[in-house]
């Protein structure tokens, strides 16, 4: 089971739970002095068990033209050890991860699907072997698809 974090207000109730799984949280949580005491609340909650996993989660959109932007994402959270991988969203997200250097595990939302062998060949050898996770909604559409295709479905 995993766990999203997506306001402050969700940190207060992690820290006070048994919650031993993954957590991906909100990039932008994560940014700024708000959210260097969320970092900090982080560390404290992976250190005390050492099954607990923390994924920043990149934005829906991210622009590479965003320059102050991607800037604040890489020196105060590419930098940071506390991550184990990072989650994204979007080609641009994972272009922008492969360019800074990322050698963690990437994690592919369920919005970044892959939707024929040519998109997915190219995300897979633009991506190197970080890429760990393809979203279950190419993995369903493709069985369903060859499932509509059968005489059972078309009756």
């Amino acid at each position: 089971m995993a766990v999203q974090l997506r306001t402050k207000e969700q940190l207060h109730v992690l820290m006070d739970s048994e919650y031993d799984g993954r957590l991906y949280v909100d990039a932008d949580l994560l940014l700024g002095k708000e959210g260097h005491v969320i970092r900090s609340c982080l560390l404290e909650w992976k250190q005390k068990k050492e099954e607990r996993a923390v994924y920043p989660v990149l934005p829906l959109v991210i622009r590479l033209l965003d320059e102050p932007y991607l800037q604040q994402l890489e020196t105060e959270l590419l930098k940071d050890s506390l991550w184990d991988g990072m989650m994204v969203r979007n080609m641009e997200s994972l272009y922008y991860l492969k360019e800074k250097g990322w050698k963690k595990e990437i994690l592919a939302d369920a919005n970044l699907y892959t939707w024929n062998q040519w998109a997915k060949s190219f995300r897979l050898t633009q991506s190197g072997d970080h890429v760990q996770a393809m979203s279950l909604w190419y993995m369903t559409r493709r069985r369903l698809l060859s499932a509509v295709r059968t005489e059972k479905f078309l009756r």
